[in-house]
């Protein structure tokens, strides 16, 4: 495991740190069997989709309240799951932990559909993860984006706009286990967190035990399978020199 640090990010320069994030991701990726995008608001899933993407093709599934389907500017979170499935590299897309069509402007909820399996929160709640995995192809490539608003605030409180009726963190951990046991986890991205509001650290430490329970399934899922963990097979020596 290494720490790459903090991507650099200059204040008002949104394309620069733009590039700035989508670079750090994309070298953190042709170095490593996960990567780990930590912080910052849910606009770094497409930075993060997009420097995974330099490396093969990537699913994503992204939990959270909203479908984020509207038409922001570049970057902005209102939009950033409609830039995202707009990406080259880009293949299927779950958006589950649905509780309301806000973020995707009028008629944005059909073209989300169009493009992304919508689940909403409660479905996940009254049937487990089967509607999820169903999704998801075996020994496919995914990327988790996880919008920690996508918890129910009980036990996530620091968020910008907690509203109830979201998922809890034995929902959470059998879809994030059960996706690195049917499919290859390639990153998870954790955004959201406010800082100012989390008092006592509770939603951050949630947030590393859920990243650390998704890594920990994810190497179980190589040590069974080929007796130690594996290199992104899309890492070629090409590839690698690329992302320099």
């Amino acid at each position: 495991m290494t720490d790459f640090g903090d991507s650099h990010a200059v204040p008002g320069e949104y394309a620069l740190n733009a590039a700035n994030a989508t670079e750090a991701v994309a070298g953190v990726a042709a170095r490593s069997r996960v990567s780990v995008i930590l912080g910052g608001d849910v606009a770094a899933c497409l930075y993060s989709v997009r420097g995974l993407s330099r490396l093969g093709q990537v699913n994503v599934l992204h939990l959270g309240p909203r479908p984020l389907w509207g038409r922001g500017a570049d970057g902005g979170p209102s939009g950033v799951l409609r830039e995202v499935a707009a990406l080259d590299g880009v293949g299927k897309m779950v958006i589950a932990g649905l509780r309301g069509p806000a973020g995707c402007g009028a008629g944005g909820v059909g073209l989300a559909r169009s493009r992304a399996s919508l689940l909403p929160a409660r479905q996940l709640i009254a049937e487990g993860t089967e509607p999820v995995l169903r999704a998801i192809a075996a020994g496919t490539d995914w990327f988790v984006s996880l919008d920690v608003a996508a918890l129910d605030p009980a036990i996530a409180p620091a968020v910008e706009e907690p509203s109830f009726g979201g998922l809890d963190y034995w929902q959470v951990t059998d879809l994030l286990t059960g996706l690195a046991a049917r499919a290859r986890v390639i990153g998870i991205g954790v955004f959201g967190i406010s800082p100012e509001r989390d008092h006592n650290f509770l939603t951050s430490r949630l947030a590393i035990r859920l990243t650390s329970n998704l890594l920990g399934a994810a190497l179980r899922k190589d040590l069974e399978n080929h007796g130690e963990p594996l290199a992104h097979p899309a890492r070629s020596a090409r590839q690698l020199a690329g992302a320099r």
